[in-house]
């Protein structure tokens, strides 16, 4: 899925689902909505928030008299979303579409972008009021034109060499932009210039990093990997992997997340540091021994 917080709302989906919307709700008056008994588990208190998800349908925006706008069927599958000057923006596999100011379903025909590139789009983001696009080899800045029509603007090629994984692989704290492709993890305050800040994990987007924890284990003799399953011991990002990005505000902390791998790479304080989510401790007959023990 793709996600993307605009004004109140929060907007999401995928290829499969289309464009949904979440509003979340203040309820102020008694709660009369009850889960029905078919359903009911000992961790539901017996109340249920009435749905809020919607399927956002495209509609006529502020100047119907001047353009035609685009429906439902005119907008192809949307691969991810974002917003700038007040407009959302939907990423295509081949350009962009942007909305009317403040209304984020209401797409007039000519206020579509084309990329120049022969690749198709993966992820969109926004920056200093620009909009920046990744395929899984580049990454472009566009500039949006001012007026009604913003599909003037014009694309700059930031990055010939780093793209993105995907919508899941980019997050930003509204001042610098990160993103992962399978070169590494990179940032841009400007979406112009593209810093790599992955050098001392490089090896994991390569050829793997070793554990030499389990080298260690082994070699002591208090490992038995005759016997027991082993806490893997080559970290490497895989071919289909699945990365996410995630921010922790409060500290600037930078997170990357590896499905295949069940590890987080952290950066903070401009130190790399990997959290493992598989235990290297099991217990058998209450005893512990070197195992393997999914926590997350």
């Amino acid at each position: 899925f793709y996600f993307h917080n605009y004004g109140q709302t929060l907007f999401f989906g995928n290829k499969f689902t289309g464009l949904l919307a979440y509003k979340a709700p203040d309820y102020r008056k008694p709660r009369h909505q009850t889960v029905p008994s078919a359903y009911e588990v000992n961790y539901v208190k017996g109340y249920s928030e009435s749905s809020r998800v919607t399927r956002v349908v495209p509609v006529d925006g502020l100047v119907p008299e001047s353009f035609n706008y685009r429906n439902e069927t005119e907008i192809p599958e949307i691969v991810d979303i974002t917003s700038v000057e007040n407009r959302m923006v939907l990423a295509s596999k081949t350009g962009l579409f942007f909305s009317d100011p403040l209304v984020p379903n209401a797409f007039i025909d000519e206020n579509f972008a084309q990329i120049p590139s022969e690749r198709e789009i993966s992820a969109v983001g926004s920056i200093n009021g620009n909009v920046i696009i990744f395929t899984d080899k580049e990454t472009f800045l566009y500039q949006v034109s001012t007026g009604d029509i913003v599909a003037n603007g014009r694309f700059t090629l930031a990055n010939g060499s780093v793209g993105c994984l995907g919508p899941s692989a980019l997050v930003s704290d509204g001042a610098i932009i990160y993103w992962a492709d399978r070169n590494g993890v990179h940032a841009s305050t400007n979406g112009l210039e593209v810093k790599t800040l992955s050098g001392p994990i490089q090896p994991f987007f390569i050829d793997g990093t070793t554990s030499p924890l389990n080298n260690y284990l082994t070699t002591s003799g208090v490992a038995t990997p005759s016997v027991d399953e082993q806490p893997r011991t080559l970290f490497r990002m895989g071919d289909d992997e699945l990365i996410s990005l995630a921010l922790w505000p409060r500290t600037g902390a930078l997170f990357v997340a590896s499905r295949d791998n069940d590890i987080v790479w952290c950066l903070s304080q401009n130190q790399w540091s990997m959290w493992n989510l598989e235990s290297v401790v099991s217990t058998s007959g209450g005893a512990s021994k070197v195992g393997v023990q999914n926590r997350v």
